[in-house]
């Protein structure tokens, strides 16, 4: 499915297609890569994606798009972009001349390797889970509680989240 409405994310690799306009080409290109990798992203990770995970994707594609490229995207994946007047239609090579281009539009199309994307994604969930369990306090408290063993199970609690580096305040 190139639409990426029913995207599975389990696959080793997904196929997409997808469209881009900028002013520059290569802006233009940036922006139809970024899009088919981003419908992925977000079957992937959800609201997250528009979020700080999908911010450090786009900034890494904007920095060094080439190595980005050959990191998500199979060797067969390419795009075709086409000038456009102020009307948005095609201008054709020989009327380049005498047309101004307001912009370009991008079509890539080919193969995002999910593989590639969950590791990165994975990576960037842990260094956001250290970073927040460090921000993080729960508390726990049996108060109130009829069960006896409500102290217990705040024992339990409080031992599991100190024990993944939470601070607990019982």
């Amino acid at each position: 499915n190139k639409s990426g409405g029913d995207t599975d994310v389990t696959k080793d690799e997904v196929q997409f297609s997808s469209v881009g306009n900028a002013k520059a080409e290569k802006d233009a290109a940036i922006e139809a890569y970024y899009t088919g990798f981003n419908k992925v992203l977000r079957a992937l990770a959800g609201a997250q994606a528009e979020d700080e995970i999908g911010k450090k994707f786009r900034e890494d594609m904007e920095r060094d798009f080439e190595t980005f490229r050959k990191r998500y995207f199979t060797s067969d994946t390419s795009h075709i972009c086409k000038a456009l007047d102020k009307d948005k239609q095609p201008i054709a090579d020989k009327d380049k001349a005498k047309k101004p281009v307001t912009e370009f539009s991008c079509r890539a199309e080919g193969m995002i390797k999910m593989l590639a994307v969950r590791t990165e994604f994975t990576k960037v969930m842990k260094s956001k889970e250290r970073t927040l369990s460090n921000q993080l306090t729960f508390v726990v408290s049996a108060a109130g509680v009829a069960d006896p063993k409500g102290p217990y199970v705040v024992d339990k609690l409080r031992e599991a989240f100190t024990s993944a580096g939470f601070r607990v305040l019982a």
